[in-house]
């Protein structure tokens, strides 16, 4: 099949499928993100996150991570919810308000891994988060956005609320062409980070942000991580592009997340906790460190 129709077929079910974008690069090594990901590690910026010292050469060239690969698909999901939580109770960054993310884009990745068989034999690797592979350098390769002064993926449609999935594959197929980055001398991410984790522009020092210390870090937080007890969005709440973006249908909140209390945290069960959130990212964090964070912020 020739690489334009095999690709529009690719784009087209992409979009059937509930996901928000589609872009296409060449797999080969990252060699204009390289020395930012070595300066990053060389500045202990990752802080107890030691899997992101390890497979550096997979996270740069993902031939390493499958041998033959000759192309990456990106996939975009818009996470931004309809609604958000009251301001007087506890925060939960909205990429939780719905069940876990690996789960729904795994689920769509395998129907999108399925209608490229029939079309065409090929080998195929599918990432959602879960992998050393640097999904933002590559969606932003393949046209789906810009990397911001945040560190994040800018889309131009959605702005920084977006998931990344992503499919490595034999088949050689038509690349997209990358976005100028539209940032311009906005430093509102940058200005808005009330630790200072973004200690400079495209520059993030894990070891003070919010996200870290309320869902990686293993012991108490050491930022005070107000209002959030999970995960944090200051700064993507503070870029202009995600301002009047549309909301998705894709990640309803789970019932009665958005209301919970502090009270109600401090008073949950572990099986309660396990029955209602077992298939959402406030999993990753466990009940007990939402707890611990909770009594660190002494809301109640």
């Amino acid at each position: 099949m020739e690489k334009r129709s095999l690709n529009l077929l690719i784009k087209q079910e992409a979009l059937r499928l509930q996901f928000d974008g589609c872009g296409i690069s060449k797999a080969e090594r990252l060699e204009q993100e390289e020395p930012h990901l070595f300066y990053w590690l060389n500045h202990h910026y990752y802080a107890e996150m030691d899997y992101m010292a390890k497979n550096l050469e997979k996270r740069v060239d993902p031939t390493k991570l499958m041998k033959g690969a000759k192309s990456v698909i990106c996939l975009l999901s818009n996470y931004k919810p309809a609604q958000w939580q009251s301001s007087h109770i506890p925060q939960i960054a909205s990429f939780a308000y719905g069940r876990d993310y690996h789960i729904v884009l795994k689920e769509q990745l395998y129907k999108l891994k399925a209608f490229i068989d029939s079309q065409v034999t090929s080998s195929m690797r599918l990432f959602v988060d879960t992998a050393p592979i640097l999904e933002r350098a590559w969606a932003a390769k393949a046209g789906l956005g810009w990397i911001g002064k945040s560190n994040l993926l800018i889309s131009p449609k959605f702005g920084p609320y977006t998931f990344i999935s992503v499919i490595l594959t034999n088949l050689e197929l038509e690349t997209d062409n990358p976005m100028e980055p539209q940032c311009g001398s906005c430093l509102n991410c940058v200005k808005a980070c009330p630790t200072g984790a973004l200690n400079a522009p495209f520059s993030l020092d894990a070891r003070r942000c919010i996200s870290y210390q309320t869902i990686e870090k293993k012991g108490p937080c050491t930022q005070n991580p107000s209002p959030y007890i999970f995960g944090c969005e200051i700064c993507l709440r503070a870029c202009p592009y995600g301002a009047n973006t549309p909301y998705t249908t894709l990640f309803p909140p789970l019932p009665g997340l958005l209301q919970v209390t502090a009270n109600e945290w401090k008073e949950m069960l572990p099986d309660i906790f396990s029955q209602r959130f077992s298939k959402s990212p406030l999993h990753r964090a466990g009940l007990q460190k939402i707890k611990n964070t909770i009594a660190y912020l002494r809301l109640v």
